[in-house]
């Protein structure tokens, strides 16, 4: 049993290294407070939270030359609504374009606020190649599930 949960360690060990989503590596950075640069993109919720909306909003950046991503989202003030948003990013992907970049998980990283004047953004540097015109914040876009919010 042992030596089974050995080899299972070493072949786990490098998955373990670094954090891997949408087939691109990954490592968290430091927050930063939101500022003007985000892009807004609207999760409009039907069923039970029809009529509510959570607003998530997303920068890129260049980083040591590689992609930098941040985000986060403000709380509508209606519980239901804030943890489904929390689920939804779980399970999401940041979109450039139609290439999905990485797992959103790093949008709610932080604390979510109730307005984007004291919130703080989850930030990741993605080991992809920077590119200005492919990262532009204005194509950047979420998918989870069935919807996909093009940028």
């Amino acid at each position: 049993m042992t030596s089974r949960l050995f080899a299972l360690i070493l072949v786990l060990m490098p998955a373990l290294d670094g954090c891997v989503a949408a087939g691109n590596r990954f490592v968290d950075l430091a927050p930063e407070p939101a500022d003007a640069g985000y892009r807004r993109i609207a999760l409009r919720w039907t069923g039970t939270y029809q009529g509510t909306e959570t607003a998530v909003y997303l920068k890129s950046a260049e980083d040591a030359g590689k992609l930098k991503l941040c985000g986060y989202f403000v709380r509508t003030g209606t519980f239901g609504s804030d943890q489904l948003a929390q689920l939804w990013l779980d399970q999401g992907f940041v979109l450039s374009g139609d290439d999905q970049l990485v797992s959103a998980t790093f949008i709610r990283a932080r604390t979510p606020r109730f307005s984007n004047t004291d919130a703080e953004a989850g930030c990741v540097r993605v080991d992809l190649a920077w590119d200005a015109a492919r990262h532009a914040v204005g194509r950047l876009g979420l998918k989870g599930g069935a919807v996909t919010i093009r940028g």
